[in-house]
Order: C-alpha cells, then sequence, then structure tokens
C-alpha cells in the first residue's frame, strides 16, 4: 500500500496549526524559519516524510512549493539512476566492465587488465578519479560534452579499490549513457527517470522563475553557474517534485501503488559496495548516488548539493519511512549543517537507537597499527604525490585503536577482527584490510593506506 501522496502545506500553517499537521513539525518549521530569518536567506524550502502520514513541506520566504530552486550535487543521484536506467535497457548489470561494450573511453586506466572499470565505478564515485582542477570549477561557460573530454582523464589508483568524491565520474557517466543508448544524455534521463518519477520541469538548464543564489550575506548575488558537468550538479526542480521523487525511493520505487523505478535499480542507491573494505553493511558509505552516513545514532541515507549560491541536503530512513529535506538559496553550509541537525534530530527523537555491537575480539587489534597516509587525493593531487597530506597514525589504546585525526584522537572499538566502530557509532562504520601485502583503512573517516609496509604500485609519485 502506498504511504506517502504528494501533498504541500503552505507557509501559513506556521501562524496557525491546522488539522492533519503534527504541531511538532509546525515547531520544528517554526525553529527552522528563524534560523531563516538570523543568517537572511531569501528562500528556506523544507519537506518531511513520517511513517502513517502524508508528507509535509514548507516554502519560506520569497517562493512557493512550485518555485524551482538549484538541488546542485543531488543531481548525482539522478545520473546514477539514468546510468542504471540505460543498463537494464541494454540487459546489462553494473558489475559489467565498460571496456567490453565501450573499447574507447576518455580515460586511461593503467590497471585495465587486472582492474578494470566497471559501470558501479562510475555511480559509486570509485573510478579512480580526482575532482575537477581549480579552471574547471571556475568556468562559467557551458560547452559541449565531447569538448571537455576531448583530452582522456588518467585514473590515479585502481578503479573499484575505494570511495573518492569527484565531479568527474557523473560526467563520464553521461558520456557512457549516451554510448550506450546512443541518445543525448539529458533527453535520455528526462524520458526515462525525471518524467517517470513527476520531475515534469525538472532541467539541466535555467528555469522561468529561478530566484537568485547568493553569498551567505544573503545579499550579494551569484550568477547563474553553468557546470562544466551538468550530470554532477545541474539539476533545477521545484520542492514538491523532489518531494515526490524522494517518496518514490522511499517506496522502493513506486508512486501511488505503480511501479516507476524497479525495487532492485533503487536498491542499489542503499547498498554501496565497490571500494574494498568489506562488512561495512547495512548501507555505511556511498551507493549509486547516495551516501549512508550515521547520524543522530541512526544510518541516514541521502546526498548534500553545492550550486554556487544554492544549498541543499536529503536524508532518508527507508526501514522508518521517515525522511527530510532542505534547500536554501544562500552560499551558507553553516546553516545548512544547523538545519539537517535539527530535522534529523526531530525525525529519530522517538526511534529506539540500535543498540552498539558488544566490543569484538582484541587478540588480532596490533594487526592495524601503524602510520596511514591519504590513499585518495581529491584536490591538490601534486601535493598528494608529493606526500605533502598529514600522516595519520593509528596506535593501540588497551582493547581498542585510537586514530589521532588532525587534532582529534578517535578511539575506535572492535567489532570483530576487520571492523570497528566510533564510540557513538550503533553498527562499524569503519574498517581494515590487506590486499596483496598493503593493508588499508577505510570508512566514515576516509580512505587510507599503511605505509609500514611500502606504497602500493599506485601511490603518491611521479
Amino acid at each position: 500500500m502506498e504511504r506517502f501522496l504528494p501533498l504541500v502545506v503552505s507557509a501559513c500553517l506556521l501562524a496557525m496549526p491546522s488539522k492533519g499537521v503534527a504541531l511538532d513539525a509546525t515547531e520544528v518549521v517554526a525553529r527552522l524559519n528563524a534560523l531563516r530569518v538570523e543568517a537572511n536567506v531569501p528562500v528556506l524550502a523544507v519537506g518531511l516524510f513520517v511513517e502513517g502520514k502524508s508528507p509535509q513541506s514548507w516554502v519560506l520566504g520569497h517562493a512557493d512549493s512550485d518555485t524551482p530552486l538549484r538541488w546542485g550535487s543531488i543531481s548525482k543521484t539522478f545520473t546514477a539512476l539514468g546510468l542504471l536506467q540505460a543498463l537494464k535497457a541494454r540487459g546489462m548489470d553494473d558489475e559489467d566492465p565498460i571496456i567490453d561494450v565501450i573499447p574507447d573511453p576518455p580515460w586511461n586506466n593503467p590497471w585495465r587488465v587486472r582492474h578494470p572499470m566497471r559501470y558501479r565505478d562510475l555511480t559509486e564515485l570509485c573510478a579512480g578519479l580526482s575532482d575537477l582542477s581549480l579552471a574547471e570549477f571556475n568556468d562559467n561557460h557551458p560547452r559541449p560534452r565531447a569538448r571537455v573530454l576531448q583530452t582522456p582523464r588518467r585514473l590515479l589508483w585502481p578503479p573499484g579499490l575505494q570511495h573518492s568524491y569527484t565531479n568527474v565520474a557523473p560526467g563520464l557517466s553521461a558520456w557512457v549513457i549516451e554510448q550506450l543508448m546512443q541518445e543525448a544524455f539529458e533527453p535520455f534521463v528526462e524520458r526515462t527517470v525525471l518524467l517517470p518519477m513527476g520531475l515534469r520541469r525538472a532541467s539541466y538548464h535555467p528555469l522561468e522563475g529561478l530566484p537568485g543564489g547568493f553569498k551567505a550575506d544573503g545579499v550579494t548575488p551569484i550568477p547563474y553557474w553553468h557546470m562544466t558537468f551538468p550530470a554532477a550538479a545541474g539539476l533545477n526542480a521545484s520542492l514538491s517534485e523532489l518531494m515526490t521523487a524522494l517518496g518514490i525511493l522511499l517506496n522502493s520505487g513506486k508512486l501511488n501503488g505503480r511501479e516507476v523505478l524497479s525495487a532492485d535499480v533503487v536498491d542499489k542507491l542503499f547498498s554501496p559496495g565497490c571500494a574494498g573494505a568489506p562488512g561495512l553493511r547495512p548501507g555505511i558509505g556511498y551507493g549509486a548516488g547516495v551516501y549512508g552516513r550515521v547520524r543522530s545514532g541512526h544510518v541516514f541515507y541521502g546526498h548534500g548539493g553545492d550550486a554556487d549560491g544554492y544549498r541543499s541536503r536529503f536524508g532518508l530512513l527507508p526501514e522508518d519511512q521517515r525522511g527530510y529535506v532542505v534547500l536554501i538559496n544562500t552560499d551558507n553550509p553553516r546553516l545548512l549543517r544547523r538545519l539537517e541537525r535539527i530535522l534529523e534530530a526531530f525525525l529519530t527523537q522517538d526511534l529506539a537507537r540500535r543498540e552498539a555491537p558488544s566490543p569484538g575480539p582484541v587478540e588480532h587489534i596490533d594487526t592495524w597499527v601503524g602510520d596511514y597516509y591519504p590513499a585518495a587525493a581529491r584536490f591538490d593531487v601534486a601535493g598528494w604525490r608529493r606526500g605533502a597530506r598529514p600522516i595519520v597514525p593509528v596506535e593501540r589504546a588497551g582493547d581498542a585503536l585510537l586514530l589521532r585525526l588532525s587534532e582529534r584522537s578517535i578511539k575506535l572499538i572492535p567489532v570483530d577482527r576487520h571492523r570497528f566502530r566510533r564510540e557513538t557509532d550503533p553498527l562499524a562504520t569503519i574498517a581494515f584490510y590487506q590486499d596483496n601485502g598493503t593493508t588499508y583503512l577505510q570508512g566514515e573517516l576516509g580512505s587510507y593506506v599503511r605505509l609500514n609496509e611500502g606504497l602500493p604500485d599506485w601511490a603518491p609519485e611521479e
């Protein structure tokens, strides 16, 4: 039975709660609105899903529920869905090597024999890529994809080894979709993802009525930014459309009882698995365009966005049929984090916290002691290659490990031989593993390689 139907609750409910609107939710939104006014944010859009109730949404400021807003990197979720839909149409799997069908891709993979890039490596950002260059980030001219991809990108580590956030992989996903389907990326995603999910006005181009984006002061405008890869962060659509789409994800791909996306496609969003760290389940890490992270003692699945003057975030609790989305049109990440924390605390306040696993065995704990170095580089690849990043020591601390990251000391409690959790985590969030004589640390704290054994053949070097 379908639990969520599209519903818009107007901002006037803040002044006078009406039937069907939970008082607690109204109080939460009133608190968010106070922060909006304090931070001088022209538009704040908020949506809530709570099991057994119709979705509630509020648009506060100079806009309404149908006003388009920029989603930023939430676009990656829909690009991943587009690639999964293309694979399904071709009868292919995301574990398949790309080179089997596309023999001359626009990247150089030195490890292509033993580690060919798979479609999954693109959707889960495990492709071995750094991020866009500073020049590409600063380029505000829309350019044809073919021109941007004229020079092949060189992979910096074997694909599938580890997650490293990048805006390049979604751009390559768009190119791959075009090769598989012989159709331009934008119309294909519109036909197979956006329209079926109810995003009828969604566009990778400026939309009429789009409110301006501003710097953190809420006054200084930021011009509309054309992304080097629109597939990474270019979607524009309204809160009401995004609420409909997220309701579909919460309902295993169904809208009003009708299948819009197959359940196996939706499941890939919540099932990260391309990186080597074993056993970080359920869902810790980056699935197909969706992060699984521990927040308020629960695993929220979602994504954030930054679109130069706009910030966004959604978080879902599929097992509890709960979720939220929040969008603002100022470049104020600090405010967005405050809004996220309030919404996540509200959604989990009456949920039983997952009981943390008992401490695991300690006889193998010394196996993982040593100095670690970042195993991936999103920016400043040259500095990373020079070994300029800080060393991360991992030490024995009684029956636990102590990881020293910058000025923080983080206690890691064993769950089993390979997996660990922080003191407040309800499940394993960090994993150690060994491959070809090299030790890796992966999980919510990032990806690292131990230095004791010497660096692997892909490690920082010219």
